[in-house]
């Protein structure tokens, strides 16, 4: 998604020669500067690169024998660590776990993994926590989590007591003796003990990489996905709908000390995939859900954390068939989702209001529903109102912009001013010329009205024309 006009583009054709993706993505990477994503997981080929800036769909030229369920893009390269079920790349025997080095060059990491890997994590590129549903690492006993040195696999402690699905971590400050120092990482799973200690799905790995601490009292059900912001806190999604004994509905947060929930969380389905966007200092979330807590729909499975409250980040336009988004990532200026995807994006109502006259016009807009209304943005001016309102059939829905009356009324319920989540009506016009504006309502049967007059400058400042 272009996060400056919303506009979502599906990044492949539906159909070879161009390229598809016949199955669920796991995983994504992001190179922004070379606007390439490598995306993983179970479909044909396993893994593949998109170029955006000449959207060419690339297949990976190793081949997999399983899917590549998770990547990690190593520091400073555009190398990649890979796990999944894969057990052999071209014929050669990796286990399960592998480095990318070249195009399309792999090695694995000894002997490997002798079940499946869901989760991985490198603080420096040559040593690597792994997680997953396998029993041994390198030939030894490894329940269910490993790390690996750069040159040998060993077990931490004697393990979790199920599935790992998630590791996170952040920087490092490299010590000779080989300690992971200065450096928090974080494991979360289907385990209720991590070598021997109780700590309830999810769990801290010390700097020594050798024993886990628990977070408070952990949480209830499964842990899928964790995020860790600059500023140290730890955001979880998953299955569980308490979190330290608080109620948080499958994603939380944990300040070094405590666990908060973030809003009412969601009110179903499942927490799969995370994102901070260090940039626009905006949490993101993907999953199975269809509403939050409160009751606000989320139909596309993607949400994000504004001011104290989850809203639909797909703006409306995913909004039919099953989905789960199971990666998403990005930059400043877009937002990338994956997963199974089995819907339609609806697309917003987009045109050019051109405003004749040598001053700002202030317009009366007629929105007819049914449908749920999202957002009315000017593109030219970056002026933008976002809603959470859901229009009936045949209720219309008046935004008057006017100086002095700058109201928002329905045909149904009067006064709805309560429906606007963001944005100004006093900031919002057109400006002279051509006006590109945004009406985003998720169904093709709502239709919107324009008018407005002209104004132009004069000597005593803005008056109508005749």
């Amino acid at each position: 998604m272009d996060k400056e006009t919303g506009t979502w583009t599906e990044l492949v054709d539906d159909a070879p020669p161009y390229g598809y993706y016949d199955n669920t993505v796991r995983s994504l990477v992001y190179w922004p500067g070379d606007s390439w994503i490598a995306a993983s997981g179970d479909f044909t080929e396993y893994l593949a690169f998109f170029g955006m800036k000449n959207w060419m769909f690339r297949p990976e030229q190793a081949v997999f024998n399983g899917a590549v369920n998770v990547m990690q893009e190593l520091p400073d390269s555009d190398q990649l660590l890979i796990g999944g079920s894969f057990t052999t790349i071209d014929g050669v025997s990796v286990a399960r776990i592998a480095k990318r080095t070249g195009t399309p060059d792999y090695v694995g990491l000894g002997s490997g993994l002798d079940d499946t890997c869901y989760a991985l994590w490198t603080p420096d590129g040559t040593r690597v926590i792994a997680g997953g549903a396998f029993a041994n690492a390198g030939g030894s006993a490894a329940a269910k989590i490993a790390k690996w040195s750069g040159s040998a696999w060993s077990s931490i402690g004697t393990g979790m007591n199920g599935n790992t699905y998630a590791i996170k971590g952040r920087s490092i400050t490299a010590r000779s003796s080989g300690a992971y120092a200065d450096v928090d990482c974080y494991i979360g799973g289907a385990f209720t003990t991590a070598d021997g200690v109780t700590v309830n799905q999810i769990a801290k790995l010390n700097e020594s990489g050798t024993s886990f601490t628990a977070l408070g009292s952990g949480m209830n059900g499964t842990v899928y996905a964790l995020e860790i912001r600059p500023n140290g806190w730890v955001y979880a999604g998953g299955a569980f709908t308490t979190a330290g004994g608080k109620t948080v509905n499958r994603v939380a947060r944990w300040n070094g000390s405590a666990w908060f929930a973030l809003g009412q969380g969601f009110a179903d389905g499942e927490v799969h995939s995370l994102w901070w966007d260090t940039e626009n200092l905006t949490l993101y979330a993907g999953g199975t859900f269809t509403a939050t807590t409160e009751g606000s729909p989320i139909p596309g499975g993607v949400a994000k954390f504004v001011s104290g409250r989850w809203q639909d980040a797909s703006e409306g336009k995913l909004t039919l068939g099953g989905h789960d988004i199971k990666a998403i990532t990005g930059a400043a200026d877009r937002l990338i989702i994956a997963g199974a995807i089995d819907g339609e994006w609806v697309m917003s109502a987009r045109t050019t209001i051109t405003n004749a006259g040598t001053a700002r016009a202030y317009p009366v807009i007629t929105i007819t529903g049914p449908g749920r209304l999202y957002y009315l943005k000017n593109n030219t001016t970056g002026q933008e109102l976002t809603f959470d309102y859901e229009l009936v059939a045949d209720e219309v829905v008046t935004l008057n912009f006017s100086p002095g009356v700058k109201s928002i009324t329905s045909s149904w319920r009067g006064n709805i001013l309560y429906a606007v989540t963001g944005g100004s009506m006093v900031n919002w016009y057109l400006a002279p010329g051509a006006n590109d504006v945004t009406c985003r309502v998720d169904n093709a049967s709502a239709t919107a009205t324009y008018s407005f007059r002209p104004t132009y400058w004069s000597n005593d400042g803005a008056v109508p024309s005749e």
